[in-house]
């Protein structure tokens, strides 16, 4: 937060692993996340966690989906944590080219 200077609007999470730097996302800024995450029972886990912890559904969106198969519309987040990145560089690409036509 303290390099992008991002502290509002939406923030675009793609992969549910890294509970620890989502939290913190939200408790030092007022960004709302929404996160994509492949694996549906790792999902319901970051949400349960993440509810646990006192986070509202206003400022959470976790959405059981493989980033590489959703339609993200333009503009849509101010800032971008890929967290679980493809490993084949095709498809790498392919998300890179996705999430930066998201980005603002």
């Amino acid at each position: 937060l303290q390099v992008t200077g991002v502290r509002d609007g939406y923030a675009l999470v793609i992969g549910g692993g890294n509970l620890a730097k989502m939290l913190a996302l939200l408790q030092q800024s007022s960004l709302r996340l929404i996160v994509l995450e492949a694996d549906a029972e790792k999902a319901a886990q970051v949400r349960l966690v993440l509810r646990e912890a006192g986070i509202s559904a206003d400022r959470l969106a976790i959405l059981p989906a493989s980033p590489l198969e959703v339609e993200l519309p333009p503009y849509l987040a101010s800032l971008i944590l890929v967290d679980d990145a493809p490993a084949d560089e095709a498809q790498l690409m392919s998300l890179l080219k996705k999430i930066y036509a998201a980005l603002r």
